[in-house]
């Protein structure tokens, strides 16, 4: 009943094929802030501060900006898997029933710890393209 109020006014959201839940949460979020009574704006619980600092691999000279958000989208590290003995043993056997035209296996997933997800994201990134102030140039950046 909920999802049917919240996605009346959205084509995607209102038929019965699979969405997305990001975008829904977004779709609820944006609702929420048009049709705010007041003020306050009940989605602000949501919304929080990414600050992301990039340096300069020539000068060493960092930049710091900052963007609202209101999702943490985490990098998927498959490499921290707990299950990884599973999963290359599911895929041996998907592949054969593929391959025999036999009924396929109970889909495995693969098991990932929380801690490694937010590791993953607050690891350092190359970024190639970087445009260097103190240089006036692209340089590679950290």
């Amino acid at each position: 009943m909920f999802k049917a109020f919240v996605s009346k006014s959205h084509p995607e959201f209102s038929s019965n094929r699979q969405q997305d839940a990001q975008e829904f949460f977004l779709h609820l979020v944006n609702l929420v802030e048009r049709n705010r009574i007041g003020s306050e704006n009940p989605s602000d619980v949501f919304r929080f501060l990414v600050e992301e600092r990039i340096q300069c691999c020539q000068t060493r000279k960092v930049r710091y900006t900052e963007r609202v958000d209101y999702l943490m989208q985490l990098p998927v590290a498959m490499e921290a898997a707990t299950n990884k003995d599973e999963l290359i043993a599911y895929e041996l056997t998907r592949r054969e029933a593929e391959a025999n035209r036999r009924p396929l296996p109970e889909l495995v997933r693969a098991k990932i710890p929380f801690s490694a997800c937010l590791q993953a994201f607050s690891e350092p990134e190359n970024v190639d393209d970087f445009w260097s102030s103190a240089l006036q140039a692209k340089s590679a950046g950290v």
